[in-house]
């Protein structure tokens, strides 16, 4: 990790850094790049992959059709009403 690589990774990522700065990346990276290097020496030839940490399995339950409070009295504290729904402020363009 040099100040070549550096400067060369923050014009890929359109990034800029004072000199105090370029030494803490440089710092950074250095401890990044070892980090990888013991990842990569450790051996995965024969381990199956984990798909849940504390070998919890999903357990789904039947939908069942329960019933639900009154459509009017939801409506009758609702600021706004539109198509027999509550209307809400449009967030995305």
């Amino acid at each position: 990790m040099d100040k070549t690589y550096v400067d060369y990774l923050c014009s890929l990522s359109k990034l800029e850094f004072d000199e105090e700065e370029y030494d803490g990346l440089i710092a950074k990276l250095k401890l990044f790049s070892k980090y990888a290097e013991k990842l990569a020496s450790i051996e995965t030839e024969n381990i199956e992959p984990l798909v849940n940490v504390n070998g919890t399995i999903n357990v789904m339950r039947q939908d069942i059709v329960k019933p639900s409070l009154d459509r009017d009295i939801i409506l009758g504290n609702a600021p706004e009403k539109m198509y027999g729904c509550i209307k809400v402020n449009k967030i995305i363009e």
